[in-house]
């Protein structure tokens, strides 16, 4: 008789959290083919997003691409960047893109499965003879930051520690410009941007010198605020059609059509990031 109570209490404990858990699933927001999407990314980024870019950039392409594969329509904006973070925060929106991993994003923010990884470069003037090895070379300069974008760990704790100057400028080409006069000592910045910039914008400074050892291998990633009921659901349902695009060879077609075919040679890369998150 024990042993028979006992495993009647223990087989309805186990129905019970058994029913708990499917009402807390059943609970949790789910994104369907009804629902949309509002994304928002900024401007003046190529490749990745710019206005001016086909279908917006690799990076807006291959993320709405990614939602349409999961069966969920979107819609999305392009907003100064730190005015389309603010106003995710406020729930106008329920993703951004592309954004790197940083401490302070992590606390708020889902992050997705990556976008791409870059390659991040520093780059001055050939007369500043910098000899870049790590970022602690970059010790007594002063650094150009186009708003918005976030500086590497290690590269932070420089600025915070006061050993490095920062100088903002409105867009990456401001910062290249400030470089070539003279004004700042050198800019960080992916280095697929860097080559767009320098191979295809005529008001791009030309005359700046690439360190040979990048500062650091980063992603990009989708990410929807925590504070948004719906945040996981946005998330999952990319990730969703990321993996449908893997799977068909529709992600890499994408990436080629933008950047050629030798970029896989680095897209395909999904270890050895030389900077940790902070």
């Amino acid at each position: 008789m024990g042993g028979s109570y006992k495993f009647a209490i223990f087989a309805a404990v186990c129905l019970l959290s058994v029913e708990v858990g499917a009402q807390q699933t059943a609970a949790l927001p789910r994104i369907g083919s009804t629902d949309t999407v509002r994304l928002v990314t900024g401007p003046d980024y190529p490749p990745f997003t710019a206005e001016d870019l086909t279908n917006g950039g690799v990076l807006t392409e291959l993320t709405v691409a990614a939602f349409r594969a999961a069966g969920v329509a979107v819609t999305f904006e392009i907003q100064p960047w730190r005015r389309g973070f603010e106003a995710l925060r406020a729930g106008q929106f329920d993703a951004t893109f592309p954004y790197i991993s940083t401490r302070d994003r992590r606390a708020e923010m889902v992050y997705s499965e990556p976008l791409m990884n870059v390659d991040v470069g520093l780059y001055t003037r050939p007369a500043a003879a910098i000899e870049f090895r790590g970022p602690e070379d970059l010790a007594r300069l002063t650094l150009c930051v186009p708003i918005g974008y976030a500086l590497s760990p290690r590269v932070g704790l420089l600025a915070r520690s006061n050993l490095l100057r920062l100088h903002d400028n409105h867009s990456p080409r401001g910062c290249m410009r400030q470089v070539e006069l003279g004004r700042v000592d050198a800019v960080i910045l992916p280095r697929l941007q860097a080559q767009f910039l320098l191979q295809n914008d005529a008001d791009t400074p030309t005359a700046l010198t690439e360190a040979l050892v990048p500062v650091e291998r980063r992603w990009h990633f989708l990410i929807a605020p925590k504070s948004n009921p719906r945040a996981v659901a946005v998330v999952d349902a990319f990730n969703q059609g990321r993996e449908i695009l893997r799977t068909n060879g529709q992600w890499e077609r994408i990436v080629v059509r933008h950047l050629g075919i030798a970029s896989l040679n680095w897209t395909r890369l999904y270890q050895d990031q030389i900077a940790d998150e902070d």
